[in-house]
């Protein structure tokens, strides 16, 4: 049960950066020990750790200018403190601000406090500093600091007997994963897979079989293919468990390999320098080490054995002579065992005899680490049988000094020991995993500082996790650049892993500016040098080339170095490892040449020479994304010149392939990337800014993406991102739109659509926007430069997609662009902008252990407003309700003042109720009608942040409108039986356009919208040149002989459109509507549901609603039913005739029409020779049968012909497609019986009737009693 170790003051994302860290081989469990092009991140933020207070804010009520003479800062505590003056605070002035030097604190409650600044006069900018001088203490007298939290500890289900837990990215998402060992009855094991999401929690497991009763685990990538592979130890068997990892998340069976008996810790290092992980197991029953030498493809030699002390339980590789080869440290775990062994290795995969060491009782962990800062390694055991820790101080050849014993209450039975300089002092702190708790048999993690010399303060806490914890390891879950604690609790009936979340409090202070080149336009923040610091680049458009500015680790730097570029007027920069080395490259958009320029790093501060690749006009933006899942960067520019995007795919080497293009909006100036229909493919956006769109391109998945959907934004937008910004894990877009001086939020709903859009006023000229978690709540941030005045602002988001006013700091003028990393290594995040109109590169540091900084404010004397203004007057008659009419604004000239404007009752307020004002924005709260009313009166009144107001009254005028014609009745379902001819779409559907005499240039469009298929045809039935009818000539449509329009299309999946000329009116149109048919020519065709919609333009500009009916294919040969068919009825001798029945009915649920049957209708029984069946002849009107010669017509439609009907003769009427169920029902009600004799047989007469429906389904045969009288 051996866990993971965290390297001191990692510094650098890959590798090794310096001769003490080399000495150590990172674990497995922190997903570091690894070969090949698994991806490693370091912590950029650092916690910080203390027991005292903090400050949580210096903030005034709102961001707006102070236009008064004094202003009130509120100073928030994180509990209540004493010692509070005017002593602790900086007044912090630019321009020509005056004040009174004194300052007026108040205490509102014990945590917070009120300081007036008073005598406020002049221009300029106002802020206020709290100076930690010691003054300010809680009530334990501990001074302010900040400090470090932790929240609950979540619980995830796992194996039977978790013994172990490692972090990697086993499916290459960029996300942290985890996986736990579990030693199951120990008569089988597994391993558990739980794939993270992002934000600290994680998937329902995946489990793995392995061997039987599995200790350990390793993460690693044993054949170099950046796949993350698992290896576990079987502790109650004799071998180890590989399972090689298929990249996206899943795992290959197990392999295994035989070591020594009952392994219960492994590790992962190269012993004999070849470039390839090899694997050793602490084998605890016999007392053993065993080394497997790895191949390089993910299989490994034979063992070999080295004995150590009793019962190894941990080992550790680390570099303890110092002679540039890895040696191995084990510790043993049972009662007996109180030593370190100590097996140093040759560098040709074989290890000296042990050397012993004592520490304490029962250690059951080790890690190495320098404490005393004399750079050797030392080490530190969890001792489980004395609850306190042993520290053996190094010697620096592989001795180590008496241990030194601190018999600390770490918590009950210490089992998982690592170190992390957690408070970031500069001095190792030591955390470890206990398997009892505070509360009896919880499980907990303590951690004890370290004071720099060895030895350690007492333990800061105590945090109780879950039950019989086993392991620990520290990684960034969640991904806000903090370590999170994750713990595996064993238990024998449900093991669990749980992850504790860790939180830092800090603001942001003061900036300091560097001279770069020529006109700087875009910056990046990244660790170019690999010292843990990050560094600053500069694209600078004036001069054509890059500035790179190494950071001292203090927020200083070094003069820039400056790189030619092949391009010209670069516009924007972008920093990524591309070709997985662990240095970071750079690539650069050069707007003035069309290309863009790719610089490897070389992982010291420079770079090699430039590769330029050619894409589409004036580039100015860049994303760097995996497009098509094959784990190598491809490229994303924004081409402002040409409209369009250039994807480059990448490939292994950092090269990427030429360009292919896609086009967008109008003018791109910004791009971002994100699954916004969560199918697990990027897509693309874009900030449109002569267009005042977004433009979304979805991705397919292999680098190419479908035609792109539009989204309205402000004015502008110049910078996009994306990012999930309310938690709900679906990406959301925000923008900078430059001209309107806003921040528009859109929140995904996961289908390529955005069900919320919300914007945000920011200071002038917001060219560049990004987001961060600024303040370590775990909430996404928006930090935007302001080109226009020079600042930089911070919108605290609120986790719901909602964010915070702004919080402004001055940088210098003309900002053009801003990133964020730890410059000074603080664990802080800081900023940086590139300022275009003095050539500098501002650098904003966060908060300092001694100084807290407030936002500054904008000072200025106040001006009241006198006049208001609107954009426009006029909104269109018809339009929805929500409609924007026009923007308010005012003569007020104080920049940023907040304006409230309302509507308010007095003269000219006539129209106020049709009206709503949101912000600066009229909008209107009904539908206008032109002919109803043409202007409406509303009166306006604006105020400022100090109360003045101003009223106006303004007349909105109604534009008279094209209204558009309407499609009414053309829904429900159409019954389409397989086989069947062309039935009509609706008989009763209608066409009107309340202002359109006709239809001229109109078109009339029928469209399959679902399942659509070759086989399928609309066409137009002919009816004929006569009065009221529909008739085709060529292409030509023609109603009562006279051409309404002409007709393209109909075929397969090609829609049938007609377009109209001005002899179409709604009556005609209506005619139309009613005669187009459908048909689908596979005899058996699927039983799909069908959709066909139908649009109608009436050549005025206005369009209809699109209507839509559905087409249900019915299959089987279910047969026609005759009802209500019987009974008796008379016939008086000598008259007409007498309807046999007048309200039988017929059905047929899978027959559209009746095309091919026949309706016959006989006398039985008892018939005479002068006996009749005939037709009545209702007529051609709607709903009529008529008879025209052998025709018989439905409202003057032929539905089929007849024959016989004399005597004993049937009476048989063969039916055709127009002949549907109802209109078969209809002529059985029209059917007579009559007799040619006035003096007929009075026997009865039996009439019988049956039906087919030409499908193969005839019904059952009715009959019905006519009497004579």
């Amino acid at each position: 049960m051996v866990r993971s170790h965290w390297l001191n003051q990692l510094r650098s994302r890959l590798g090794f950066r310096n001769p003490l860290s080399a000495r150590l081989q990172r674990r497995r469990s922190d997903g570091l020990a690894t070969a090949g092009h698994v991806r490693v991140e370091q912590f950029e933020a650092r916690t910080l750790l203390s027991g005292g207070p903090s400050v949580l804010s210096i903030s005034r009520s709102d961001n707006t200018p102070i236009l008064t003479s004094s202003a009130v800062f509120t100073v928030t505590f994180s509990e209540s403190v004493t010692g509070v003056d005017q002593t602790d605070f900086q007044i912090r002035k630019t321009g020509t601000v005056l004040t009174n030097p004194n300052l007026a604190v108040s205490q509102v409650s014990g945590s917070v406090y009120t300081v007036t600044v008073n005598g406020i006069t002049g221009t300029g900018s106002l802020g206020l500093n709290l100076v930690y001088n010691g003054s300010i203490k809680n009530a334990a007298n501990i001074p302010v600091l900040a400090r470090l939290s932790f929240e609950t500890d979540a619980q995830y289900k796992v194996g039977i007997n978790a013994t172990a837990v490692a972090a990697a990215d086993v499916n290459r998402d960029g996300i942290v994963d985890l996986v736990t060992s579990n030693g199951e009855n120990f008569a089988t094991g597994s391993v558990s897979v739980l794939i993270g999401n992002g934000d600290g929690t994680f998937q329902n497991e995946v489990r793995y079989k392995v061997g039987a009763g599995a200790s350990d685990i390793l993460a690693v990538d044993l054949n170099k293919d950046g796949n993350v592979d698992l290896v576990t130890s079987n502790g109650n068997s004799v071998n180890l468990s590989v399972l090689m990892g298929n990249g996206d998340g899943t795992f290959q069976p197990e392999v295994k390999y035989q070591v020594g008996s009952i392994p219960r810790s492994l590790i992962a290092t190269d012993l004999n320098n070849d470039g390839r992980l090899d694997i050793v197991t602490s084998n605890f029953y016999i007392s053993t080490v065993s080394v497997l030498l790895g191949n390089g493809d993910g299989t490994l030699q034979g063992r070999q054995e080295y004995d150590t002390g009793p019962s190894p339980s941990d080992l550790i590789a680390a570099d303890v002579n110092e002679d540039g080869q890895m040696d191995i440290v084990t510790v043993g775990g049972d009662s007996i065992s109180t030593n370190v062994s100590i097996l140093l290795g040759n560098g040709s995969g074989t290890l000296a005899a042990p050397q012993r060491f004592a520490a304490g009782n029962s250690p059951m962990s080790v890690t190495a680490v320098d404490l005393n800062g004399d750079n050797h390694l030392d080490l530190v055991t969890a001792n489980t049988g004395a609850n306190d820790v042993s520290v053996l101080l190094g010697n620096g050849n592989g001795t180590f000094q008496t241990q030194l014993k601190y018999t600390l209450p770490v918590g009950l039975s210490p089992v998982s020991i690592i170190s992390s300089d957690v408070n970031q002092d500069g001095r190792p702190d030591i955390i470890t995993a206990n398997t009892s708790g505070t509360n009896g048999p919880t499980g907990s993690i303590s951690v004890l500082l370290g004071v720099g010399d060895g030895t350690f303060f007492q333990p800061y806490t105590n945090t109780d996790v879950g039950f019989n914890c086993t392991s620990v390891i520290l990684r960034d879950v969640n991904s806000d650049g903090l370590p999170d604690y994750i713990v595996s609790n064993s238990s024998t009936t449900n093991g669990t892993v749980s992850v504790v979340l860790g939180g830092v409090i800090g603001e942001v202070r003061g900036q300091r500016t560097l001279v770069v080149g020529t006109n700087p336009t875009a910056v990046a923040v990244a660790d170019f040098n690999g010292d843990g610091n990050a560094d600053v680049a500069s694209a600078n458009t004036g001069s054509s080339n890059l500035s790179i500015l190494i950071s001292n680790g203090e927020g200083t730097f070094q003069l820039p170095a400056t790189y030619a570029l092949g391009g010209s007027s670069p516009a924007a920069i972008y920093a990524e490892d591309i070709n997985w080395d662990g240095n970071y490259d750079l690539i650069v958009a050069n707007s003035g040449s069309g290309t863009i320029s790719v610089l490897i790093g070389n992982g010291n501060g420079s770079f090699r020479a430039e590769r330029v690749y050619t894409v589409g006009t004036n580039p100015r933006s860049i994303m760097v994304s995996d497009l098509d899942k094959d784990s190598y960067f491809d490229l994303v520019i924004g081409n402002f010149g040409s409209n369009d995007v250039s994807i480059l795919m990448g490939t292994s080497t950092g090269v990427f392939d030429p360009a292919q293009n896609f086009n967008v909006g109008a003018a791109p100036q910004s791009v971002a990337t994100g699954d916004f229909n969560n199918d697990g493919y990027l897509d693309v956006v874009t900030a449109n800014s002569q267009a005042n769109t977004v433009s979304l391109l979805p991705g397919v998945g292999n680098g190419t993406f479908l035609a792109p959907l539009q989204f309205a934004v402000a004015s502008s937008p110049y910078s996009i991102i994306s990012r999930d910004l309310n938690n709900d894990s679906i990406s959301d877009i925000s923008t900078a739109n430059i001209d309107s001086d806003t921040v528009t939020v859109m929140l995904g709903d996961g289908d390529f659509g955005f069900g919320s859009k919300t914007t945000y006023s920011v200071r002038p000229g917001p060219a560049s926007l990004i987001a961060r978690d600024v303040n370590g709540d775990r909430k996404f941030d928006l930090i935007t430069a302001h080109q226009k005045d020079g600042t930089v602002g911070i919108m605290l988001g609120n986790g719901d997609g909602t964010f915070q006013p702004q919080v402004l700091f001055g940088v210098g003028a003309g900002a053009t662009s801003v990133a964020a990393g730890d410059i000074n290594g603080d664990g802080f995040l800081d900023f940086a902008t590139a300022n275009s109109a003095e050539n500098s590169v501002s650098v904003v540091l966060a908060n300092s252990a001694n100084v807290f900084y407030s936002p500054i404010y904008r000072v200025e004397p106040n001006s009241i407003p006198t006049a208001m203004f609107i954009t426009r007057q006029v909104i269109g008659e018809n339009r929805p309700v929500g409609t924007l009419v026009g923007t308010l604004s005012t003569n007020d000239t104080n920049v940023g003042d907040i304006l409230t404007y309302t509507l308010v009752s007095g003269s000219g307020s006539s129209g106020n109720g049709k009206f709503t004002i949101d912000k600066d924005k009229l909008r209107s709260k009904a539908v206008f009608d032109y002919e109803q009313q043409s202007s409406y009166s509303i009166r306006v009144r604006v105020t400022d942040s100090t109360g003045a107001s101003y009223e106006q009254v303004f007349v909105i005028n109604v534009a008279n409108e094209n209204d558009p014609p309407v499609i009414s009745g053309f829904d429900g379902i159409l019954n389409y039986a397989q086989g069947s001819p062309q039935v009509t779409l609706d008989d009763n559907a209608a066409v009107s356009d309340q202002d359109s005499a006709n239809f001229y240039a109109g078109v009339l469009t029928f469209e399959m919208t679902k399942n659509g298929s070759a086989q399928d045809r609309f066409v137009i039935r002919n009816g004929g040149t006569g009065a009221g009818q529909i008739g085709i000539s060529g292409n030509a449509v023609t109603y009562g002989g006279v051409i309404i329009g002409r007709f393209s299309g109909g075929t397969g999946v090609s829609p049938l459109v007609i377009t109209l000329n001005g002899q179409a009116n709604s009556v005609s149109v209506t005619a139309l509507l009613r005669s187009v048919q459908f048909r689908n020519l596979n005899p058996a065709p699927p039983a799909a549901t069908k959709i066909v919609s139908v649009t109608l333009t009436d050549g005025d500009g206005g369009t209809s609603q699109i209507t839509s009916k559905t087409i249900k294919f019915l299959t089987g040969t279910a047969p026609p039913v005759i009802g209500a068919f019987g009974g008796t009825v008379n016939y008086p001798a000598g008259t007409s005739g007498t309807l046999v029945d007048y309200d039988s009915t017929v059905t047929d649920t899978d027959s559209s029409n009746m095309d091919g049957g026949q309706l016959t209708v006989a006398i039985t029984g008892n018939s005479a020779p002068s006996d009749l069946l005939t037709i009545r002849n209702q007529g051609t009107g709607s709903g009529q049968i008529g008879v025209s010669g052998s025709n018989v017509t439905y409202a003057g439609i032929v539905i089929g012909t007849f024959t016989g009907g004399s005597g004993s003769t049937p009476l048989v009427v063969t039916l055709n497609t127009s002949a549907y169920p109802d209109r078969v029902q209809a002529l059985l009600r029209n059917v007579l019986f009559s007799n040619s004799s006035s003096t007929p047989p009075n026997s009865p007469r039996t009439v019988s009737v049956s039906l087919t429906d030409g499908d193969g389904g005839a019904s059952p045969i009715v009959t019905k009693t006519v009497t004579i009288a």
